[in-house]
């Protein structure tokens, strides 16, 4: 197979998304060693890593970050590229696909969170998606969702798409997210990002769909409800005052969610509590769970759950809300509480902390469940719905017959 990589989202910080496009690049260069690649990219992406000579990176004159020129490049450049470079298979693993691209295509569609909650997303990409998923769903011979959760959705959302397009391949999760037991690398890395002695932790892009306001609001109530119950002279209660501060890992989002945050935090006189850091590379992020005596993922919806996965692996324990996509990813190997309530979270996060016997059972279900997923596993997966395209396109072409050209209808421009 002759296989074409559409990258034009790697630029800049990769997170969620772009982290999934480059993981499985990665996996795929490693473990592919019969077919053919042509990767897409923008002029500024950093890719490097996938060499070789079944590799070749084309890459655009303008930078990835020029939004309108990618999604112009996209639905007018590729397609002839396709033909250019003989390409088998096209996989478009950002949610929509060219409307003019005829070869054989495979789409990745991580969630249809525009459709569903389209107030928690830029009304930019809702107008996008609107437009174009619809489209797309009918157009390729093959879908990949990250979960059962978001094939249900999909489902759900359009009435023409056809249930045996759909395949579910689970992200996976890098090696390097594993215990670490170097205290003294773990301490020293802690002094020089100036991170606390115990917090809880967030990872992910500040935007409204991560509930942080309610998060910020339920571990204010938890601190002062355990100063509350220490001082009331109960016995049982001792000990239980919570240290920690919450950690909140990720780039900048949009819908004025920092603004929100820190007037909140100014509201409640808690500067002192809430920590929030911008992006921090890839390589850091196991030291950074390995740290964090909990993780939470109180979400509203999600496509998936790639935090709760890494923090897993490295044997943190996770609280995550009832979101369907969250709770399938963790398994039993997370506690659930309802994201839109705030009294459950608030319980949760009392619980978490102060459980030691909880937090035990939780890393070691943790690490169990982190196993089953690998990055490897998603490329050999990945690979088998690529084949499948193909033979889908090829059976179309054997019932349409030759053309008056002698071409079949799959090698027609």
């Amino acid at each position: 197979m002759r296989i074409g990589l559409n990258c034009m989202l790697l630029t800049g910080n990769y997170s969620g998304i772009h982290q999934y496009i480059w993981r499985l690049a990665q996996a795929l260069h490693k473990l592919d060693h019969d077919n053919e690649y042509v990767v897409y990219a923008p002029r500024d992406s950093e890719l490097d890593a996938l060499t070789g000579k079944r590799w070749k990176v084309h890459r655009t004159w303008f930078r990835g970050k020029r939004r309108v020129w990618r999604i112009l490049w996209e639905n007018l450049r590729l397609p002839s590229l396709s033909f250019k470079h003989q390409l088998d298979v096209v996989h478009c693993p950002a949610y929509v696909a060219p409307n003019l691209l005829v070869k054989p295509t495979v789409v990745t569609i991580h969630d249809v969170i525009t459709f569903t909650h389209p107030e928690l997303c830029k009304r930019s990409h809702v107008i996008h998606l609107k437009k174009r998923l619809p489209k797309t769903v009918q157009n390729v011979e093959r879908m990949i969702v990250p979960s059962v959760a978001t094939r249900a959705a999909l489902l759900d959302t359009f009435e023409e798409c056809d249930a045996d397009k759909i395949r579910v391949i689970p992200w996976g999760v890098g090696d390097e997210f594993r215990p670490i037991t170097d205290r003294r690398l773990l301490e020293k890395f802690r002094k020089q990002a100036g991170l606390p002695e115990r917090f809880i932790l967030f990872v992910g892009n500040r935007e409204p769909k991560k509930n942080l306001e309610a998060l910020v609001k339920v571990f204010y109530a938890a601190v002062e409800n355990s100063k509350h119950l220490a001082g009331s002279g109960d016995r049982s209660s001792r000990g239980l005052v919570i240290p920690h501060q919450l950690v909140i890992v990720g780039a900048r989002g949009w819908g004025r969610v920092d603004a929100k945050l820190s007037r909140l935090v100014r509201e409640l006189a808690f500067e002192g509590r809430v920590f929030m850091t911008n992006y921090l590379a890839q390589e850091l992020m196991p030291l950074v769970y390995n740290l964090a005596d909990a993780v939470m993922m109180p979400s509203l919806v999600e496509g998936f759950g790639l935090p709760v996965l890494e923090a897993m692996a490295c044997g943190t324990p996770v609280m995550i809300s009832s979101d369907p996509a969250l709770t399938e990813t963790a398994g039993d190997a997370a506690w659930v509480v309802d994201g839109e309530d705030l009294r459950s979270m608030r319980e949760g996060i009392e619980t978490l902390l102060q459980d030691r016997a909880l937090r035990r059972r939780l890393r070691e279900a943790g690490l169990k469940r982190a196993k089953e997923f690998s990055w490897e596993r998603t490329a050999r997966r990945t690979l088998e719905v690529y084949r499948e395209a193909i033979d889908v396109r090829r059976q179309v072409g054997t019932a349409a017959g030759p053309s008056t050209d002698g071409h079949t209808a799959d090698e027609t421009p």
